[in-house]
């Protein structure tokens, strides 16, 4: 195949990584659930888990928000905000019990205080966690968003808002993706975990969507879902590597958008695709893929002594993709 050769840096070589297994307990002392949208750091916004008053009750200023020794919930139909920085044990995202009511994804684009959802009646929608530009989520022990059924609305994490900063996702252990993420803010987002041993897993129904800004895995990466850049943005992966058992599909789906490979180790998609409609897909390390579709205004950039190759390889119209490069000055190699 045809493909853009640059010089690049070249990443440095890291360990290989386990993923430790998390345990996940039932209501008790620490607990929190969500009991309306709002502000993570509102005592309001949460109900706290109180034995000796027989259940859950709302929680007060005493009580305070979840903090790194508690566990936290946000209920299907509730919208909690990260404005500034906050760090929670274990966390959980849950999904909806029914299809997502209509004009939901353009919904959360409003500001992150939101009405409640009414309390005893279910909703269709899944907990929404939202990272506001600048805010930090650290998460101690573990993040699960269970895997939607197909009937259900996942729950999501969204990275709003505009400023320097992005939104930032930091764990100290592996976590999970099993619903979907959405970057709608100029900020953009980052998941970053400090260890080689941990990962960010997306799970086969989760879908990550960089439409409104940029992306960055700056973490070791698990992908069985589907990563779409379809805004004029870029989304880096710069962590020690994309697991060779990955089997996700990423999409490349804007003239402006920019998928980045720029990890420590090698990228081998054994059961993976890479989709390239438009836009730009760069590698920094050598490159393999199950399968690799280029549309006519796709473009692969490979760096300098590095190589692409794919098992399938389906390009649509493409050396008109290469004569402009050619008429531009860029080399052109196979």
């Amino acid at each position: 195949m045809k493909a853009i050769r640059r010089r690049c840096a070249v990443p440095l070589l890291a360990a290989a990584l386990t993923i430790p297994r998390i345990a996940w307990a039932g209501p008790g002392e620490g607990s929190y659930q969500s009991r309306a949208s709002g502000d993570w750091l509102n005592p309001a916004t949460w109900e706290i888990h109180d034995a000796a008053a027989g259940g859950w009750r709302v929680a007060t200023v005493e009580d305070g928000v979840p903090n790194i020794d508690d566990r936290a919930a946000i209920q299907s139909g509730h919208v909690v905000a990260v404005s500034g920085r906050v760090e929670i044990g274990k966390l959980v995202i849950e999904r909806g019990n029914g299809f997502p009511q209509e004009g939901v994804r353009e919904g959360i684009r409003a500001p992150a205080v939101r009405a409640p959802a009414a309390r005893g009646t279910g909703t269709a929608d899944g907990g929404v966690l939202e990272v506001t530009a600048g805010g930090i989520l650290t998460i101690g022990e573990g993040l699960k968003m269970p895997q939607r059924p197909q009937e259900a609305a996942a729950g999501r994490i969204v990275f709003s808002g505009a400023g320097r900063a992005p939104g930032t996702i930091l764990a100290r252990t592996s976590i999970g993706i099993g619903g979907d993420v959405e970057v709608i803010g100029a900020a953009g987002g980052v998941f970053e975990t400090r260890h080689p041993d941990h990962t960010v897993g997306v799970g086969r129904f989760a879908q990550i969507s960089a439409t409104g800004g940029p992306l960055t895995f700056d973490t070791a990466l698990s992908m069985d879902g589907r990563v779409i850049a379809d805004g004029p943005h870029a989304v880096r992966v710069t962590g020690l590597e994309v697991r060779e058992g990955s089997s996700g599909k990423w999409v490349i789906a804007h003239p402006k958008a920019r998928v980045s490979f720029e990890t420590a180790n090698r990228v081998h998609l054994r059961a993976g695709e890479i989709d390239v409609r438009e836009g730009t897909l760069e590698t920094a390390v050598d490159f393999e893929a199950e399968r690799v579709t280029r549309g006519a205004a796709g473009r692969i950039e490979v760096c300098e002594g590095k190589s692409f190759s794919a098992r399938q390889l389906t390009e649509e119209k493409a050396d008109q993709a290469d004569a402009a490069d050619q008429a531009n000055g860029r080399e052109v190699v196979r």
